[in-house]
């Protein structure tokens, strides 16, 4: 199991194995969550741009007035039940 040391002035320094196996890199960020327990997990926190490429398109493309019309219709559905809204 690695193991870091906090420093005086509250650092850790994230051991590398645990760094490659969270993908991280200088500058990323991450989230600490402690249970009941006092058990803390860290898990990477994503940008939205990590995200580009990773999700099939099937070869569909929409623009950005294109996809806030087809948000304000699912909206409205879920809000009516009335697909036709």
């Amino acid at each position: 199991m690695p193991y870091a040391t906090l420093t005086s002035k509250g650092q850790l320094t994230v051991p590398k194995d645990v760094r490659e196996r969270l993908g991280l890199s200088p500058g990323d960020r991450v989230a600490i969550e402690v249970d009941g327990e006092n058990r803390a997990t860290m898990r990477r926190l994503l940008d939205i741009r990590d995200l580009f490429g990773r999700f099939p398109t099937n070869g569909m493309s929409a623009t950005v007035k294109e996809m806030r019309a087809a948000i304000e219709e699912a909206a409205a559905e879920h809000v009516t039940g009335d697909p036709g809204r």
